[in-house]
């Protein structure tokens, strides 16, 4: 019977046998880059897969050492180098390294709730950031807490983080059942190749909308005669007739009693809510759940402090949402439809269906900003319509927009920059954007280029990574160009098609499928045979000459990294010595900069080559 409950318990917490237990630290390490001494169980383990982007590069022994505690994850990476080489994304092209955190699943399938966390020994925007999240691209920073530091010396380069739990919530050794880690640590070698270090080989771990593998490891308890906490919430958005449920943590090396303060403050930073206990906690490491009773809290944001014997243990944001729900937002809009454009209705009617979605697929742990945004957006619009406004017909900026389609009947959206002058009274010129890899239309609110004199549009595409190559990405592309000449002053042969990275291969093939409709094109870090190596070998390579007559009477801008890796330079010089070879009009810009950067001289020089082209 002592053998099955053991062989029970690792079944039910999912650990792997012989893995090590990831340990306690007492004490949070000094990060400098370098190990310091003593640390609980210090031994490197070796990375057990290596994978090389040429078979003839060096082998280079690299290990690593994970340690934790109720507040932080600690890393540590050592490997065999005299130097540390400073690369654009070094944490997908070296040196650099990145890290997954996710939800182990069922028989330790691959995983689609995670963080992949990206670190690079720059000191770039790269330097450290959230990656992934939950299968999306998020490309954010993470805090200041967060530190990461490298070092060099005899012989070895070292990377040492300390990751504060608050910044990969929910996960956390006191409150998940399980926690799943992957790891992958880029050496650069040479000029430009690479050797990727894994955990556990995982080829999708770099990409977008993929679940990804992972390893589960135990971690050790605290021990010693201190009592610890920790705290977080039972779910992070709430209707407003709930409470709001604290869970706190305790280890306890003897039975204590402790006094627990909850305070609940607004988004004005007023205390609106408070409960104070005094809880009983036995020998062990107990979990309990703390209502705070009678909160009576309207629609917004909150944070939730919690207080054990006076000291602060945890600060948790929250959100409260309002009690309408879509159906009831939906049968006001439509009571207005004949009083506002098609283009206004089709683009509420979006926005209803966005929230509707995001209340599926919102996790419990998930506060949700952009969703208090939405519901308060669509009372700002439902406010309007009342006032006998049309909501949309002068808004300026950034925004999403909708069409509908008349092959299927689905809204599909597309975001818009409409610059402060337009008045409707003279044609703009109109710039696409098509967006890269990972990213959709919303990447139009993060992109510099937005050059003045133009309305921007950008594409959805109807996918995140289909280089926008199948029919729907094309006609998607139609869909919206047209939607917006109907409803915005367009000047239509001034019509200008754009796109980074995988946009930029989407430029090659959208005006390869339709010249008649553009004036010009540019090609910012794009790939020209991308879709034939992502999506099928029957798609154009345009580095190929038979496809390059349909490009000889458009004038072409084309600005390209020599040292970006993720979209190589050298096939962008090929691309333009065989565009003018073949008698093409091509502007050629480079910089020194990586996948994506383009200096404020360039970025002046195609702003220039735009007016030029839609003079």
């Amino acid at each position: 019977m002592k053998y099955l409950l053991i062989f029970l318990l690792i079944i039910n917490s999912r650990i792997v046998p012989g893995q090590d237990t990831v340990p306690y630290l007492f004490k949070a390490p000094v990060i400098d880059g370098y190990a310091d001494e003593g640390l609980p169980g210090f031994r490197l383990t070796d990375f057990q897969i290596v994978s090389k982007s040429h078979r003839k590069n060096p082998d280079a022994e690299a290990g690593y050492y994970l340690a934790h505690n109720e507040k932080i994850l600690y890393l540590y990476i050592e490997a065999n180098s005299n130097s540390i080489v400073i690369r654009d994304r070094g944490y997908q092209n070296g040196d650099g390294f990145h890290l997954l955190i996710g939800k182990p699943q069922e028989n330790n399938a691959p995983t689609d709730e995670f963080y992949v966390l990206g670190f690079s020994a720059g000191h770039s925007w790269s330097r450290k950031m959230i990656w992934y999240y939950n299968m999306d691209l998020i490309m954010s920073p993470l805090s200041r807490d967060t530190k990461f530091e490298t070092g060099c010396k005899n012989g070895k380069v070292s990377f040492e983080l300390l990751l504060p739990w608050e910044e990969v919530h929910p996960y956390h050794p006191w409150f998940s059942d399980s926690i799943g880690i992957n790891l992958c640590f880029v050496k650069a070698m040479g000029n430009r190749e690479k050797n990727d270090y894994f955990i556990l080989e995982d080829n999708n771990m770099q990409s977008e909308q993929s679940e990804k593998k992972y390893r589960v490891y135990p971690f050790g308890k605290p021990g010693g005669n201190i009592a610890r906490f920790s705290s977080t919430l039972l779910k992070n958005h709430i209707q407003e007739n709930e409470d709001p449920v604290v869970r706190l943590a305790c280890y306890a090396p003897a039975d204590t009693s402790i006094r627990i303060a909850i305070n609940i403050i607004s988004g004005e930073n007023s205390t609106v809510a408070r409960k104070n206990v005094l809880m009983r906690f036995r020998n062990g490491f107990p979990v309990v759940e703390i209502p705070v009773e009678n909160s009576d809290l309207i629609s917004g944001g909150y944070k939730a402090e919690v207080f054990c014997e006076g000291k602060l243990t945890g600060r948790h944001y929250f959100s409260v949402f309002p009690g309408t729900n879509a159906k009831e937002y939906r049968s006001a809009i439509r009571s207005f439809e004949s009083c506002i454009s098609a283009g206004t209705y089709n683009t509420l009617m979006f926005y209803i269906n966005e929230i509707d979605s995001a209340l599926d697929r919102i996790k419990y742990y998930e506060s949700s900003y952009t969703v208090r945004k939405q519901f308060a957006e669509a009372n700002h619009y439902l406010e309007q319509l009342k006032a006998g406004t049309d909501p949309l017909m002068r808004k300026k900026g950034v925004y999403r927009r909708a069409y509908r389609s008349d092959k299927d009947g689905n809204l599909y959206p597309y975001s818009l920059f409409i610059p402060d002058d337009y008045t409707g009274e003279k044609r703009f010129p109109l710039l696409v954007y098509l967006h890269g890899s990972g990213d959709d239309d919303r990447v139009l609110s993060r992109t510099p280029v937005k050059p003045s004199g133009f309305i921007v549009l950008a594409p959805n595409g109807r996918g995140t990574s289909n280089c926008f190559a199948v029919p729907k990405a094309q006609a998607d592309i139609e869909y919206s160009i047209s939607d917006v000449i109907k409803n915005f002053s367009i000047d239509t042969t001034k019509i200008i098609l754009s796109g980074f990275s995988m946009g930029g291969y989407g430029v090659y093939r959208t005006y390869y499928e339709h010249p008649e409709r553009y004036r010009a094109i540019a090609i910012l870090s794009g790939h020209p045979d991308l879709a034939r190596r992502w999506i099928d070998p029957d798609e154009p390579n345009f580095l190929e000459n038979k496809y390059l007559k349909k490009f000889r009477n458009v004038p072409i801008f084309i600005f390209h990294g020599t040292n970006d890796l993720n979209c190589p330079f050298e096939l962008t010089e090929k691309m333009v010595k065989k565009l003018r070879h073949a008698g093409c009009n091509v502007t050629f810009e480079t910089d020194r900069g990586g996948h994506g950067s383009m200096n404020q001289e360039i970025r002046n020089k195609y702003y220039e080559w735009l007016k030029k082209q839609a003079e």
